[in-house]
């Protein structure tokens, strides 16, 4: 019984004197390669192929259009936009039941040193 480890098989062609090893590709590489092409076609499906879910570059308008008219109804009061004006106009929009509620850390503590 020969233990001695196998010499990697070399590849029939050559470039400029160089040879290459016939090596696997390992299978972390193999499975990531696999998981990508399977969320690529699940993302294809659910968003362009069977219009589940909204196309993300519609949700962007649709978010950009909230915004200005955000700042829009913050701006008509004051004429002026400013931290306070949108400040209260992001209270007056309802929350969705969803939205993980804000931590109540403020700002970092001061400490002293004696």
């Amino acid at each position: 019984m020969n233990n001695a480890p196998q010499e990697d098989p070399l590849r029939p062609h050559t470039y400029d004197g160089i040879q290459e090893y016939d090596k696997r590709l390992p299978n972390w590489w193999l499975w990531t390669l696999y998981g990508s092409i399977v969320f690529a076609l699940l993302y294809w499906a659910y968003y362009h192929a069977y219009s589940i879910g909204t196309d993300p570059a519609d949700a962007l308008a649709v978010k950009m259009a909230e915004n200005a008219s955000r700042a829009a109804r913050a701006s008509a009061g004051s004429g002026e936009l400013n931290d306070e004006a949108l400040g209260a106009s992001a209270t007056t929009r309802p929350r969705s039941p969803r939205a993980r509620p804000r931590s109540r850390r403020s700002a970092p503590r001061a400490t002293s040193r004696t």
